[in-house]
Protein backbone atom coordinates (compact mmCIF):
# COMPACT_ATOMS: atom_id res chain seq x y z
CA UNK A 1 0.00 0.00 0.00
CA UNK A 2 1.80 3.30 -1.11
CA UNK A 3 0.01 5.27 1.53
CA UNK A 4 1.15 2.93 4.40
CA UNK A 5 4.45 3.06 3.11
CA UNK A 6 4.59 6.72 2.52
CA UNK A 7 2.91 7.30 6.27
CA UNK A 8 5.63 4.59 7.88
CA UNK A 9 8.59 6.69 5.89
CA UNK A 10 7.48 10.36 5.83
CA UNK A 11 7.12 12.56 9.07
CA UNK A 12 3.37 13.22 9.16
CA UNK A 13 4.02 16.82 7.92
CA UNK A 14 5.05 15.76 4.38
CA UNK A 15 1.95 13.79 3.76
CA UNK A 16 -0.16 15.95 2.32
CA UNK A 17 2.72 17.78 0.73
CA UNK A 18 2.23 17.00 -3.60
CA UNK A 19 5.87 17.65 -3.83
CA UNK A 20 7.37 15.46 -0.97
CA UNK A 21 5.37 12.67 -1.68
CA UNK A 22 6.51 12.62 -5.18
CA UNK A 23 10.38 12.32 -4.37
CA UNK A 24 10.10 10.26 -2.21
CA UNK A 25 8.24 7.81 -4.96
CA UNK A 26 11.07 9.12 -7.39
CA UNK A 27 13.86 8.01 -4.72
CA UNK A 28 12.35 4.81 -4.17
CA UNK A 29 11.46 3.76 -7.79
CA UNK A 30 14.99 5.09 -9.35
CA UNK A 31 17.34 4.94 -6.71
CA UNK A 32 20.23 5.12 -9.11
CA UNK A 33 18.69 8.53 -10.49
CA UNK A 34 19.76 11.94 -9.95
CA UNK A 35 17.64 14.26 -9.12
CA UNK A 36 17.77 16.55 -12.60
CA UNK A 37 17.55 13.11 -14.54
CA UNK A 38 14.07 12.96 -13.00
CA UNK A 39 12.66 16.52 -12.89
CA UNK A 40 10.15 16.01 -15.75
CA UNK A 41 8.99 12.68 -13.98
CA UNK A 42 8.67 14.91 -10.58
CA UNK A 43 6.87 17.36 -12.44
CA UNK A 44 4.46 15.08 -14.00
CA UNK A 45 3.69 13.45 -10.47
CA UNK A 46 3.02 16.52 -8.87
CA UNK A 47 1.02 17.81 -11.46
CA UNK A 48 -0.93 13.98 -11.33
CA UNK A 49 -1.34 14.28 -7.66
CA UNK A 50 -2.60 17.80 -8.19
CA UNK A 51 -5.08 17.01 -11.00
CA UNK A 52 -8.96 16.33 -10.57
CA UNK A 53 -10.24 13.04 -11.76
CA UNK A 54 -11.45 14.27 -15.03
CA UNK A 55 -7.80 14.69 -15.75
CA UNK A 56 -8.40 18.70 -16.75
CA UNK A 57 -9.01 20.15 -13.43
CA UNK A 58 -6.99 21.41 -10.31
CA UNK A 59 -7.72 19.35 -7.44
CA UNK A 60 -5.00 20.09 -4.69
CA UNK A 61 -4.13 17.05 -2.79
CA UNK A 62 -3.12 18.68 0.28
CA UNK A 63 -6.85 19.19 -0.06
CA UNK A 64 -8.04 15.26 0.50
CA UNK A 65 -6.77 14.65 4.37
CA UNK A 66 -4.34 11.69 4.48
CA UNK A 67 -7.09 9.24 5.49
CA UNK A 68 -9.58 9.34 2.55
CA UNK A 69 -10.51 6.81 0.09
CA UNK A 70 -9.55 9.97 -2.89
CA UNK A 71 -6.01 10.44 -1.25
CA UNK A 72 -5.34 6.60 -1.36
CA UNK A 73 -6.54 6.71 -5.20
CA UNK A 74 -4.25 9.95 -6.39
CA UNK A 75 -1.62 8.16 -4.45
CA UNK A 76 -2.11 4.72 -6.04
CA UNK A 77 -2.61 6.39 -9.30
CA UNK A 78 0.92 8.35 -9.50
CA UNK A 79 2.65 5.29 -8.63
CA UNK A 80 1.02 3.55 -10.91
CA UNK A 81 1.76 6.21 -13.64
CA UNK A 82 5.53 6.26 -12.07
CA UNK A 83 6.12 2.49 -12.88
CA UNK A 84 4.12 2.13 -16.22
CA UNK A 85 6.83 4.93 -17.19
CA UNK A 86 9.72 3.89 -20.12
CA UNK A 87 12.53 5.40 -17.61
CA UNK A 88 10.99 2.50 -15.28
CA UNK A 89 10.64 -0.16 -17.51
CA UNK A 90 14.20 0.19 -18.79
CA UNK A 91 16.04 -0.47 -15.33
Amino acid sequence: SPVALLKSKLPSGSWDDAGAVADYFLRLLYPAEGTANLALYRSAAIDFLNTGDTGTTASSFSTFGNTTTNYDTRARGMVAMLMASARFQEQ
